[in-house]
């Protein structure tokens, strides 16, 4: 009987621990393959705020993501994967509602349901 104890004590300790490791180790995967990100620049256009991030992946070149959020709160409302080359850039709020700015000239364009 003081053997199963042992056994099942033992084995329950191993289990535990390996389940810390492969969590530190997963956690240490996702953050150094994961992307890293850098303020780049931010506009504030009629009560939005866009902001540029240059983010590096674990392969290829930087991207330049852009986030759209309301001036007050701050909450996130949109964002874009990539800017063009253009300066027009279009968001899409929650309530489907489309949003185009132009970044050169600090407007927004229009906005269309």
């Amino acid at each position: 009987m003081k053997k199963l104890k042992i056994l099942f004590w033992g084995t329950l300790v191993f289990v535990i621990i390996s389940i810390m490791v492969w969590k530190f180790f997963l956690y240490f995967m996702r953050e150094s393959f994961g992307p890293r990100c850098e303020f780049k620049s931010t506009w504030r256009i009629q009560g939005y705020e866009i902001v540029e991030k240059q983010c590096i992946g674990f392969a290829g070149p930087p991207y330049y993501p852009l986030y759209l959020y309301k001036n007050k709160n701050k909450n996130q409302i949109d964002y874009v994967n990539y800017k063009d080359d253009s300066c027009t850039v279009k968001f899409i709020e929650k309530n489907e509602d489309t949003l185009y700015f132009n970044l050169c000239t600090k407007i927004l364009i229009r906005k269309a349901k």
